[in-house]
């Protein structure tokens, strides 16, 4: 028995549709890991996997890889106004070799704010709903009091 293609119209409207879909820029995805993870913060070595790694964010999962990660904060610093807190924090590898990475994190809850509005912005460029006010609060409640 032969098999049959899919019809040409069928084809260009699925086509159409995948290259509608947008995925998040590596600045959303760095802002969205600060957030998901918190005071915890983020340092290279944690983000060089070239898997990215995947953090749970906004009721699903969100993947960041960097291997510039001082250069995504000095961005944010500057082109976006988000001050991010960073402190030396010494790493040493299974193999035994040291080394000294600044570990970043959102210092507060205003920055945190800052953070997310500029998540939704993002989101709404690509055409992607904004955070629900459910998931903001269960992001921001972490930087409550700071």
């Amino acid at each position: 028995m032969k098999q049959q293609s899919a019809p040409k119209d069928a084809l260009h409207i699925l086509t159409s549709y995948v290259s509608k879909i947008k995925t998040p820029s590596k600045q959303e995805a760095f802002l969205s890991a600060l957030l998901a993870v918190g005071y915890a913060g983020l340092r290279q070595v944690e983000c060089s996997n070239r898997e990215g790694v995947k953090f749970p964010f906004n009721g699903g999962s969100i993947r960041f890889y960097s291997d510039c990660l001082h250069s995504d904060v000095s961005n944010l610093r500057n082109n976006k106004g988000i001050a991010l807190k960073g402190v030396p924090d010494p790493y040493q590898s299974p193999y035994g070799h040291k080394a000294s990475y600044l570990r970043y994190w959102l210092p507060n809850f205003n920055e945190a704010k800052k953070a997310v509005s500029l998540v939704n912005r993002l989101r709404k460029k690509r055409g992607e709903e904004p955070i629900s006010a459910e998931n903001e609060w269960l992001i921001l409640h972490v930087f409550f009091g700071s």
